[in-house]
């Protein structure tokens, strides 16, 4: 992936997939994982293989699906695995924060309209020590299982200030996954910024050494 993220998609029909994919695809997102998907008995087929899904794929995505990565599990144990395996993080996108399994779980909120779009009540959370790292989004209805708890290391909210406090899968990764790319992108330029004024900080102490010596030589 170009930033190094990968959306992970929980029981969602075709066209929340593709919906999803070509948003990720457009900010720079090339791995998407979707886990036992839902697929229209008229589409199914004795063996759903990514291939196959991909091609059923291709119109909801705009044609992201012939070049995006995909992976297709039947499980959420399948996907938890590889993610333990490759010690990838997931910040699961969660519209319940407080009311959900993933209550105790450090906090991002997005608030799209504030000029600091996503606070953190998640003290000292880091991910650039991850080249690479997932969102997850839930189910439609009931949000993300309950396996996934374990591989989780933050939620990430929308701020609402309407009524409705509930967003379609795609219209809430519209709004959270380019601030959630930017937190991400940020944290690693601060880092970068860190480690340069560090490095000039020996450089000029290195020429005030060697210009001392030269001091001290010509007399």
């Amino acid at each position: 992936s170009r930033n190094g993220l990968i959306i992970i998609l929980e029981e969602a029909s075709l066209r929340t997939i593709g919906h999803v994919m070509r948003l990720a695809d457009a900010l720079g997102v090339q791995k998407v994982w979707i886990v036992n998907p839902i697929i229209p008995q008229t589409q199914q087929a004795y063996d759903d293989t990514p291939d196959r899904i991909q091609r059923l794929l291709r119109a909801d995505s705009g044609g992201a699906s012939e070049w995006m990565s995909l992976k297709v599990f039947k499980s959420v144990q399948d996907a938890a695995n590889i993610l333990s395996l490759q010690s990838i993080p997931v910040v699961v996108l969660d519209e319940s924060p407080n009311h959900s399994i993933f209550k105790d779980l450090p906090k991002l909120c997005v608030d799209p309209l504030a000029p600091q779009p996503i606070q953190s009540e998640a003290g000292g959370l880091s991910l650039k020590d991850f080249p690479t790292y997932a969102m997850l989004l839930g189910r439609e209805l009931g949000g993300a299982s309950d396996g996934w708890l374990p591989y989780c290391i933050a939620t990430l909210s929308i701020q609402s200030i309407g009524i409705c406090k509930s967003l379609p899968v795609p219209m809430a990764t519209a709004l959270a996954l380019p601030i959630l790319i930017k937190f991400h992108r940020s944290q690693l330029d601060h880092d970068s910024r860190v480690q340069l004024s560090s490095q000039l900080a020996k450089k000029a102490k290195c020429q005030h050494h060697n210009l001392l010596q030269d001091i001290h030589q010509s007399d």
